[in-house]
């Protein structure tokens, strides 16, 4: 076998591994779980699995990794396709879907997220992961914003990091409210009206 295939078959068989962790996740949460769970729900041995991952906190990260992998590269097809519409129309669109998948991610893994997270806070070990994934999103949007402010279609009150930075931990804010509370209770589909409206008004989106 050659090693182009040989590396290809690793990525599947990771790919799998990670697959199958995600939906041990989902039904018993991160902290229930243990590597037994996944080898025994994955039908491969012990060994096989271990040779990719040593632990569920390993699977997690990479979990995480494909998940930021694919917003990314989601937010950056809708910005990038080949439309009439202006950057913000289509920036506002991309967070218009993302709100119809947010009541469902209670019954998904955000919730195993959030447990994950607060495990490594309480090890002390949380910080680096969290502000590199923050760091990452910041960048995004922040970029995103100023392609508005150079096509001149934006024309920001405040510097396009601090909109930036708002627009995250609003969205943070109402993933982990939905999960506790639900949608509806939160009044999702009009607090995110709202806050798409005061982003607009802070990024001086041109009316015209």
């Amino acid at each position: 076998m050659s090693p182009k295939v040989n590396e290809e078959y690793k990525e599947q068989k990771k790919r799998e591994i990670l697959n199958t962790a995600i939906a041990v996740f989902t039904r018993k949460g991160y902290t229930d779980t243990t590597m037994k769970d996944i080898v025994e729900e994955s039908g491969m041995s012990r060994g096989a699995v271990y040779s990719y991952f040593s632990s569920t906190e390993e699977m997690m990260v990479a979990i995480l990794g494909l998940l930021d992998t694919e917003n990314q590269e989601q937010l950056q097809t809708a910005v990038n396709a080949d439309s009439q519409a202006g950057v913000w129309d289509r920036i506002e669109n991309f967070i218009q879907e993302g709100i119809q998948d947010i009541d469902n991610q209670k019954r998904g893994l955000t919730p195993a997220l959030y447990e994950f997270f607060l495990n490594l806070y309480r090890q002390g070990k949380s910080y680096s992961l969290v502000a590199g994934r923050y760091d990452a999103a910041l960048e995004m949007f922040a970029g995103l914003f100023q392609r508005g402010v150079d096509a001149g279609e934006f024309k920001p009150l405040v510097p396009v990091w601090v909109i930036a930075a708002m627009m995250i931990t609003m969205m943070d804010g109402l993933v982990l409210d939905s999960c506790m509370l639900g949608t509806e209770k939160i009044m999702l589909e009009e607090q995110m009206s709202a806050s798409l409206h005061a982003v607009r008004h802070l990024l001086g989106v041109d009316q015209g």
